[in-house]
């Protein structure tokens, strides 16, 4: 994860998905022996953030598909540190914090028991997208999570809409992307 600053237009911080902590070692693996990792981040404020933990794996096989919520306030700026280990986290490296509990489990509704019911055998592989649309006229933010199906005709396109508490979301920050809001160097990019 890089945190950019864009007045600046420079890093402010950089902490890779091994300081964000990987599955256990006895997590669930992917067919091809790979363990779960991380596919997309989103950010609710200056420090917190959700992010997709996910397999690679659809229908019956999916194991892990759940977004956590994470903190980077007090991690370690590891710009400068050449190399981090491939598992564990060295003396003196501190990670983001993150919920033991996942915010949002997606295979908790492949269960007929917590509608809405999403059969586990059409269930995608690849969960990789998050976004905040706009908030719902009772308060509650909408939140869509989606999946990569490689633009293959054979695997479908799936959009999770979520309407999500404010009180599940506090300190939540609508991003400011409009055309308007402009670095003050950008000026001559226009004219290009």
């Amino acid at each position: 994860m890089l945190q950019w600053v864009s007045s600046t237009r420079a890093a402010a911080k950089a902490i890779t998905p091994e300081v964000i902590g990987r599955p256990p070692s006895d997590g669930p693996a992917e067919p091809h022996g790979g363990a779960a990792g991380r596919a997309g981040e989103l950010a609710i404020n200056d420090h917190q953030f959700l992010v997709i933990e996910r397999d690679g794996a659809g229908g019956v096989n999916a194991a892990v598909k759940k977004i956590y919520k994470i903190d980077i306030t007090g991690a370690t700026d590891i710009r400068n540190v050449p190399a981090l280990p491939q598992t564990g986290i060295p003396g003196g490296i501190v990670a983001v914090t993150k919920g033991v509990d996942p915010f949002i489990d997606l295979l908790d509704f492949t269960d007929p028991a917590h509608p809405p019911f999403i059969p586990l055998a059409t269930f995608p592989e690849k969960i990789e997208g998050l976004a905040f649309g706009p908030d719902l006229p009772d308060g509650r933010h909408v939140l869509v999570v989606t999946n990569d199906n490689d633009f293959m005709p054979n695997q479908s396109n799936r959009f999770f809409v979520f309407a999500i508490d404010p009180v599940d979301l506090l300190g939540f920050t609508p991003q400011d992307i409009a055309p308007s809001h402009r670095c003050p160097d950008d000026e001559d990019d226009d004219e290009q």
